[in-house]
């Protein structure tokens, strides 16, 4: 008999950390989860802080001054949502993933490596590059939202944006 009480044991053990085994961060360390002003060059102010609603996320906008001489970013848009769980997260990349495919003139570009899942797009439109990579990191997702003057906003910095969001993230995940 403890034979069969040690074998289903182990089979509800096994069981318990099926798909949700990754850590969870909570809503407490969700202004730990966007960009900050140290993240960014010199030049940028913040124009805008918000929580948006009942699901708890945080977006933060940044905007630089002088883009036509210097280039490079003119406007960065900082998003985090927290999730109770990592899949819920995955659903919200899905459905971004979604929704930004079925943009007119959006395109793919190159994976961005960031966290469990991500992806990124992009288009130009009026001599402007427009930007957005979204990712999962444990239950949360990220969204980052970039534009400059068309050529001088290439994608190399808005990945390193991307990358100093994510290591907060992945901070805060432990």
């Amino acid at each position: 008999m403890p034979r069969v009480a040690f074998i289903l044991a182990a089979a509800v053990l096994a069981g318990c950390g099926v798909g949700d085994d990754e850590k969870t961060i909570g809503t407490d360390r969700l202004d730990d989860l966007v960009l900050q002003p140290d993240d960014l060059t010199p030049g940028f102010r913040r124009i805008f802080v918000r929580d948006l609603g009942a699901l708890p996320q945080l977006r933060v906008r940044y905007e630089r001054a002088g883009v036509r001489a210097t280039g490079g970013p003119r406007l960065i848009e900082s998003t985090a949502h927290v999730f109770d769980s990592p899949r819920r997260a995955d659903t919200r990349v899905d459905r971004a993933r979604d929704a930004l495919k079925s943009r007119r003139g959006w395109h793919p570009i190159d994976e961005p490596g960031l966290g469990g899942e991500s992806f990124a797009g992009t288009f130009v439109q009026g001599g402007v590059r427009y930007y957005q990579v979204v990712w999962r990191e444990a239950n949360v997702t990220a969204a980052l939202e970039v534009n400059g003057l068309e050529p001088r906003l290439p994608l190399s910095d808005v990945l390193e944006l991307a990358r100093k969001q994510q290591r907060r993230i992945a901070q805060a995940a432990g």
